[in-house]
């Protein structure tokens, strides 16, 4: 069941500036907005928040932090149960009417999810060459220090598991878009 509230996803490899992206975008559509109706939620803070929860889906979340920290993606019916609860604790019933979700979709199964639940959906791939995506989080690693992402801290290997599942995954959904819904940008690094 759909309801008002659209989604703008961002895809891409990782370390590709994603969120960095639709972080400027929600900066640019809310200078013209008031009200707090397009709202950004970093996927890996909705991790972090399923990580603290109590009872079953806090446990299942949890167990999948070992595949977190080497690279790999979450299975779909983990994230997209946190997904659903997150959604109703911190969007539904709020007058939220945009919502940016960089690093979701990744997969078939969690795009055709999407495309239910929200009113229209867009992708944005952010595309970057795998070297300079992997010096991104290396920069990334060094300017954090013990703040670093429990995925970036793994180096070279978490990132080719990564580079993989993005591959695997991710490259399939979007080949599957029919260029519909993607909006494909490029990012040079100087």
């Amino acid at each position: 069941m759909t309801n008002k509230i659209k989604l703008l996803g961002g895809t891409g490899k990782p370390g590709n500036g994603k969120s960095t992206f639709l972080s400027l975008v929600a900066i640019a559509l809310n200078a013209h907005e008031s009200g707090g109706r397009i709202a950004l939620a970093e996927t890996s803070g909705i991790f972090g928040w399923g990580m603290s929860l109590h009872g079953q889906l806090g446990n299942r979340v949890r167990a999948c932090k070992p595949l977190m920290k080497i690279g790999k993606y979450v299975p779909d019916d983990v994230t997209l149960d946190l997904f659903d609860r997150w959604y109703q604790v911190h969007v539904h019933g709020t007058k939220i009417e945009t919502l940016l979700l960089p690093g979701c979709p990744r997969t078939r199964r969690q795009r055709g999810h999407m495309k239910q639940k929200f009113s229209a959906m867009g992708i944005v791939e952010i595309d970057v060459d795998s070297d300079e995506a992997f010096q991104s989080v290396n920069g990334r690693l060094k300017s954090s220090g013990n703040q670093a992402r429990e995925d970036d801290a793994g180096g070279l290997d978490v990132f080719s598991n990564r580079l993989e599942a993005y591959e695997n995954d991710t490259c399939p959904m979007l080949s599957d878009c029919n260029g519909g819904i993607i909006e494909k940008v490029m990012v040079l690094f100087e």
